[in-house]
Protein backbone atom coordinates (compact mmCIF):
# COMPACT_ATOMS: atom_id res chain seq x y z
CA UNK A 1 0.00 0.00 0.00
CA UNK A 2 1.05 3.57 -0.67
CA UNK A 3 1.03 6.71 1.39
CA UNK A 4 -1.51 6.32 4.24
CA UNK A 5 -3.99 4.28 2.19
CA UNK A 6 -5.03 2.26 5.24
CA UNK A 7 -5.95 5.44 7.11
CA UNK A 8 -7.27 7.51 4.20
CA UNK A 9 -10.90 7.09 3.11
CA UNK A 10 -11.33 6.29 -0.58
CA UNK A 11 -12.85 9.71 -1.38
CA UNK A 12 -9.65 11.46 -0.23
CA UNK A 13 -7.06 9.29 -1.98
CA UNK A 14 -7.06 11.01 -5.38
CA UNK A 15 -6.94 14.48 -3.79
CA UNK A 16 -4.04 13.41 -1.62
CA UNK A 17 -2.19 11.95 -4.61
CA UNK A 18 -2.54 15.35 -6.31
CA UNK A 19 -0.89 17.04 -3.31
CA UNK A 20 1.92 14.49 -3.37
CA UNK A 21 2.43 15.07 -7.09
CA UNK A 22 2.68 18.79 -6.35
CA UNK A 23 5.44 18.05 -3.82
CA UNK A 24 7.19 15.86 -6.41
CA UNK A 25 7.18 18.74 -8.92
CA UNK A 26 8.00 21.66 -6.64
CA UNK A 27 9.93 19.89 -3.87
CA UNK A 28 8.22 22.32 -1.50
CA UNK A 29 5.93 21.63 1.49
CA UNK A 30 2.17 21.51 1.00
CA UNK A 31 -0.62 22.01 3.50
CA UNK A 32 -4.07 20.48 3.10
CA UNK A 33 -7.06 19.11 4.95
CA UNK A 34 -8.48 15.62 4.71
CA UNK A 35 -9.97 12.91 6.90
CA UNK A 36 -8.45 9.83 8.49
CA UNK A 37 -10.25 6.61 9.36
CA UNK A 38 -10.29 5.59 13.00
CA UNK A 39 -10.22 1.94 14.10
CA UNK A 40 -13.99 2.02 14.63
CA UNK A 41 -14.53 3.22 11.02
CA UNK A 42 -15.45 6.78 11.96
CA UNK A 43 -13.63 9.69 10.35
CA UNK A 44 -11.60 12.43 11.96
CA UNK A 45 -10.77 15.69 10.11
CA UNK A 46 -7.06 16.52 10.05
CA UNK A 47 -4.78 19.15 8.63
CA UNK A 48 -1.47 17.99 7.20
CA UNK A 49 1.71 19.86 6.45
CA UNK A 50 3.83 17.54 4.35
CA UNK A 51 7.47 18.45 3.80
CA UNK A 52 9.80 16.57 1.48
CA UNK A 53 13.20 15.53 2.81
CA UNK A 54 15.73 15.87 0.01
CA UNK A 55 18.95 13.92 -0.38
CA UNK A 56 22.24 15.60 -1.35
CA UNK A 57 21.29 15.41 -5.05
CA UNK A 58 17.96 17.17 -4.48
CA UNK A 59 15.81 14.07 -4.88
CA UNK A 60 12.98 13.34 -2.46
CA UNK A 61 14.19 10.75 -0.03
CA UNK A 62 11.21 10.78 2.33
CA UNK A 63 8.40 12.94 3.68
CA UNK A 64 7.75 14.52 7.06
CA UNK A 65 4.08 14.96 7.83
CA UNK A 66 2.81 17.11 10.67
CA UNK A 67 -0.77 16.13 11.40
CA UNK A 68 -3.22 18.13 13.50
CA UNK A 69 -6.67 16.95 14.56
CA UNK A 70 -9.01 19.77 13.50
CA UNK A 71 -12.26 18.30 14.83
CA UNK A 72 -12.91 21.27 17.13
CA UNK A 73 -12.11 23.78 14.39
CA UNK A 74 -14.49 22.03 11.98
CA UNK A 75 -17.26 22.16 14.60
CA UNK A 76 -16.66 25.89 15.07
CA UNK A 77 -16.65 26.44 11.29
CA UNK A 78 -19.89 24.48 10.95
CA UNK A 79 -21.51 26.52 13.73
CA UNK A 80 -20.33 29.75 12.10
CA UNK A 81 -21.75 28.71 8.73
CA UNK A 82 -25.07 27.82 10.37
CA UNK A 83 -25.15 31.10 12.31
CA UNK A 84 -24.27 33.08 9.20
CA UNK A 85 -27.05 31.34 7.30
CA UNK A 86 -29.57 32.20 10.04
CA UNK A 87 -28.39 35.81 10.20
CA UNK A 88 -28.45 36.10 6.40
CA UNK A 89 -32.04 34.83 6.41
CA UNK A 90 -33.03 37.37 9.06
CA UNK A 91 -31.14 40.13 7.24
CA UNK A 92 -32.65 39.39 3.83
CA UNK A 93 -36.20 38.81 5.03
CA UNK A 94 -36.61 41.57 7.61
CA UNK A 95 -39.47 43.91 6.75
CA UNK A 96 -37.27 46.81 7.91
CA UNK A 97 -34.45 48.23 5.85
CA UNK A 98 -31.03 47.11 7.11
CA UNK A 99 -27.74 48.55 5.90
CA UNK A 100 -24.12 47.50 6.40
CA UNK A 101 -21.56 50.29 6.04
CA UNK A 102 -17.81 50.38 5.62
CA UNK A 103 -16.33 53.32 7.49
CA UNK A 104 -13.65 55.46 5.85
CA UNK A 105 -11.46 58.17 7.36
CA UNK A 106 -12.50 59.16 10.88
CA UNK A 107 -16.26 58.59 10.53
CA UNK A 108 -17.14 62.23 11.19
CA UNK A 109 -19.00 62.93 7.90
CA UNK A 110 -21.74 61.27 5.90
CA UNK A 111 -19.21 60.72 3.11
CA UNK A 112 -17.27 58.39 5.47
CA UNK A 113 -20.08 55.80 5.58
CA UNK A 114 -20.10 53.69 2.40
CA UNK A 115 -22.94 51.23 1.94
CA UNK A 116 -21.65 47.69 1.56
CA UNK A 117 -24.94 45.81 1.81
CA UNK A 118 -28.63 46.60 1.99
CA UNK A 119 -31.22 43.94 2.65
CA UNK A 120 -34.08 43.24 0.22
CA UNK A 121 -36.48 45.63 1.95
CA UNK A 122 -33.98 48.48 1.77
CA UNK A 123 -33.00 47.75 -1.83
CA UNK A 124 -36.61 48.30 -2.89
CA UNK A 125 -36.07 51.94 -1.95
CA UNK A 126 -33.19 52.72 -4.35
CA UNK A 127 -29.89 51.53 -5.80
CA UNK A 128 -27.39 52.21 -3.00
CA UNK A 129 -24.48 49.77 -2.97
CA UNK A 130 -21.14 51.61 -3.00
CA UNK A 131 -22.69 54.99 -2.28
CA UNK A 132 -22.08 57.02 0.85
CA UNK A 133 -24.76 58.28 3.21
CA UNK A 134 -24.02 61.77 1.90
CA UNK A 135 -24.61 60.60 -1.69
CA UNK A 136 -28.06 59.36 -0.70
CA UNK A 137 -29.04 62.01 1.82
CA UNK A 138 -27.12 65.28 1.23
CA UNK A 139 -28.30 66.78 4.55
CA UNK A 140 -27.20 63.76 6.59
CA UNK A 141 -24.45 65.69 8.38
CA UNK A 142 -27.06 68.09 9.80
CA UNK A 143 -29.60 65.35 10.61
CA UNK A 144 -27.84 64.28 13.82
CA UNK A 145 -26.99 60.69 12.96
CA UNK A 146 -23.30 61.01 12.20
CA UNK A 147 -22.30 61.54 15.84
CA UNK A 148 -24.30 58.39 16.70
CA UNK A 149 -22.69 56.44 13.85
CA UNK A 150 -19.23 57.52 14.97
CA UNK A 151 -19.88 56.64 18.62
CA UNK A 152 -21.14 53.15 17.72
CA UNK A 153 -18.27 52.62 15.27
CA UNK A 154 -15.67 53.62 17.89
CA UNK A 155 -17.19 52.01 21.00
CA UNK A 156 -19.26 49.11 19.66
CA UNK A 157 -22.12 50.24 21.91
CA UNK A 158 -25.54 49.59 20.31
CA UNK A 159 -27.56 52.81 20.15
CA UNK A 160 -31.15 53.66 19.24
CA UNK A 161 -31.98 56.95 17.50
CA UNK A 162 -35.67 57.83 17.88
CA UNK A 163 -37.90 58.66 14.93
CA UNK A 164 -37.08 62.00 13.36
CA UNK A 165 -37.95 63.57 10.03
CA UNK A 166 -35.21 63.90 7.41
CA UNK A 167 -35.60 66.68 4.82
CA UNK A 168 -33.64 67.64 1.70
CA UNK A 169 -34.58 68.76 -1.82
CA UNK A 170 -35.66 65.22 -2.76
CA UNK A 171 -36.80 63.55 0.48
CA UNK A 172 -39.13 64.22 3.37
CA UNK A 173 -39.23 61.00 5.42
CA UNK A 174 -39.46 59.84 9.01
CA UNK A 175 -36.66 57.48 10.03
CA UNK A 176 -36.08 55.53 13.21
CA UNK A 177 -32.66 53.91 13.54
CA UNK A 178 -30.85 51.37 15.66
CA UNK A 179 -27.08 51.11 15.20
CA UNK A 180 -24.75 48.28 16.10
CA UNK A 181 -21.21 47.30 15.17
CA UNK A 182 -20.77 43.63 14.39
CA UNK A 183 -17.25 43.83 12.97
CA UNK A 184 -14.52 46.40 13.20
CA UNK A 185 -15.25 49.04 10.60
CA UNK A 186 -18.85 47.95 9.82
Amino acid sequence: MGWNETLTPEEWREKEQNYLQEIQKTKKPVSYEKEYLKKDGSKVPVELVVTPYLDVEGNIESYFAFINDITDRKKVESNLIESESILRGLFDNSPSGIAVYDVKNDGSKGKDYIIKEFNKSALKIEDVIGKSLFDLRPNIDQYGLIDIFKKVWETGETTHYPAKVYVDDKYYNWYENTFLRFQMGK
